[in-house]
């Protein structure tokens, strides 16, 4: 234990003795850590970590397509024949992105504009189907989706 010590004191006199070498030693450790850490966090959220729903692994994504556009969106309508012509999978739902524009009322500050968010347009079976419940509140009750027009349902998460 004393030739540890001895040797830890020699090792701090040597690093304060060249500073210059002690920064680039320590600037090098720091972006190591750092892009390891990184690469780690992305790994690990991307190829690692399951989803949170239900039987992640029986999920499949079916895209419309056509031979200049693999990945063709689908309309609503061709969901609705995909859903009623399925004799394939358990269950299907749709989704899509949106941008929308929130503004909090009773909230306008001066010169205070609606904030746009991202979000998701998706079929009633949503969270029904990936098995994911609503920490407060309700998901969407199974009627809702099923009138054109209808008064829309909004489901927030956490984050917002």
């Amino acid at each position: 234990m004393n030739t540890l010590w001895q040797d830890l004191r020699y090792g701090a006199r040597m690093l304060l003795k060249n500073p210059g070498f002690t920064a680039v030693a320590v600037i090098s450790l720091a972006l190591g850590i750092g892009a390891n850490t990184a690469i780690f966090s992305l790994v690990n959220g991307t190829l690692l970590r399951r989803l949170p729903v239900r039987e992640p692994d029986r999920l499949s994504i079916v895209f419309t397509g056509n031979p200049g556009d693999p990945y063709n969106v689908a309309s609503y309508p061709d969901y609705l024949e995909f859903r009623d012509q399925n004799r394939v999978f358990d269950e299907l739902l749709c989704y899509g992105n949106v941008t929308v524009s929130l503004n909090a009322e009773g909230q306008n500050q001066a010169g205070g504009a609606a904030e746009q968010i991202s979000g998701l347009i998706v079929s009633g079976n949503y969270f029904d189907l990936l098995g994911v419940r609503a920490a407060l509140g309700r998901t969407f009750a199974p009627d809702e989706d099923q009138t054109p027009e209808a008064h829309p349902v909004v489901v927030i998460s956490h984050g917002l």
